[in-house]
């Protein structure tokens, strides 16, 4: 039966069931189309964890085997891991660094700290 026949007997069966309305012929087919396109979901699902046993199950009936070829594959080359960064001669020796401010005026911790030495 075609996607268009499973919706019209499932229209008529909706139409039936409320008693036989009049003038609610399109919400029976909405309700039927959307109840026929649920099964066809719920059907996929169904079948598509059973075919995937079929195979593991076939798999597995099946003795393991190894391939014989006349040539071995060559062996993958290896890559040299990335050199780390370079780094500054004050961050490799284990000196500190200090940064020079390029402002003549003065922070508010030396204004601060200029304060306290007055008092």
């Amino acid at each position: 039966m075609t996607d268009r026949g499973k919706i019209e007997k499932r229209a008529y069966e909706i139409w039936q069931r409320e008693g036989c309305p009049d003038g609610r012929s399109a919400e029976h087919w909405q309700q039927a189309v959307a109840e026929v396109a649920a099964e066809a979901a719920a059907a996929q699902r169904a079948a598509k964890p059973a075919s995937a046993t079929a195979k593991t199950k076939a798999a597995a009936k099946r003795p393991a085997t190894v391939a014989k070829s006349p040539k071995a594959a060559p062996a993958a080359k290896k890559t040299a891991a990335p050199a780390p960064p370079k780094r500054a001669a004050a961050e490799t020796t284990g000196t500190k660094r200090v940064a020079k401010s390029t402002s003549t005026k003065p922070t508010a911790a030396a204004k601060t700290a200029t304060a306290r030495k007055k008092t």
